[in-house]
């Protein structure tokens, strides 16, 4: 049997799913949350903005929420610096979340530097 994009979308009901939204999104079931749209911003490393340069971009484009992929992207965990990307997210608007390479200690991605997913954060 010949594996295919098609052939997996369809043994796992992406297809389906996929299908379905369009019709969903345009009418949402009264309960459900309002779904935020928003960017990773691993998308745009390459432009080498700063962090106050990206979330301008993402307002231009109405963006709701904003995912620093890497820590790096914020320019400095300095907490001043985090605290004016907050102040200047949230007079656009923006949602902010901020992730990190991996957790894993066998995974390439990690970075003992940041400490182990045991230990306690700076705020625990």
């Amino acid at each position: 049997m010949k594996l295919s994009r098609r052939s997996v979308l369809k043994a796992t009901g992406t297809t389906v799913a996929m299908s379905g939204l369009e019709s969903s999104a345009q009418t949402p079931a009264p309960n459900d949350p309002k779904v935020r749209f928003g960017l990773d911003l691993f998308s745009l490393r390459s432009q080498n903005w700063t962090s106050i340069q990206l979330l301008n971009w993402c307002a231009e484009r109405h963006l709701q929420v904003v995912h620093f992929s890497e820590i790096r992207f914020l320019g400095s965990l300095e907490p001043d610096n985090l605290k004016r990307i907050r102040t200047h997210a949230g007079q656009l608007g923006i949602d902010i979340e901020i992730g990190m390479r991996s957790i894993c200690p066998t995974s390439s991605l990690f970075d003992k530097s940041q400490g182990t997913a045991e230990q306690p954060g700076p705020n625990d």
